[in-house]
């Protein structure tokens, strides 16, 4: 983190701003009753969670996301990272610094065209990497734990939809236990 909880008290406290990115302390009623005229949190990344609490809500203070520049940005190197393994470019670059010869005749590579692409939690960096994949005339498969209603889903995945459903014996309230996880900065594997 930037500094200890301490040090940001007592800097806070003529701030109108709170600017924050990974490892920023979290705005807990603490470090806010050193802040009273605190209006706006900017965060330099993507969710907010780490850095928000009840007593900012609560307080009315705003808050502005790198979320969607982030989770663009993120996408675009998720792609990156399927074509450059697909075409296997590590070991072509590696076998190329070692001074041997690029590519041999029987050297295979494959691409994104007509592949399916499976997409594990639509969230914001799912939807993007669905868009840039447009172009690939791939089949896309999402599986989420959350069963999007089928007004919301998104069209350009129109069979591809495969979310699932808690078991509700074991979880009978599995929105709480959510709840719980994520008041806890905890996330599913």
């Amino acid at each position: 983190s930037f500094g200890d909880k301490e040090e940001v008290k007592r800097l806070i406290g003529d701030c109108d701003l709170y600017v924050t990115c990974w490892g920023s302390h979290r705005l807990d009623g603490e470090i806010l009753a050193c802040a009273p005229k605190l209006r706006l949190l900017t965060h330099l990344g993507s969710t907010v969670v780490p850095v928000t609490s009840e007593a900012m809500w609560e307080r009315g203070i705003r808050v502005i996301s790198g979320f969607d520049y982030f989770s663009e940005s993120t996408a675009e190197g998720a792609v990156a990272y399927m074509l450059a393994a697909l075409r296997r470019i590590p070991f072509f670059s590696n076998r190329l610094q070692k001074g041997r010869v690029f590519k041999m005749p029987e050297d295979r590579t494959d691409g994104l065209i007509f592949k399916t692409v499976g997409i594990v939690s639509y969230g914001g960096v799912a939807r993007h990497v669905v868009r840039k994949l447009a172009g690939f005339n791939v089949k896309i498969k999402v599986y989420d734990i959350v069963d999007i209603p089928e007004d919301q889903r998104d069209p350009e995945i129109p069979d591809g939809w495969t979310g699932y459903t808690w078991n509700e014996e074991l979880f009978p309230d599995y929105r709480a236990f959510l709840k719980q996880l994520h008041e806890k900065n905890l996330k599913l594997p």
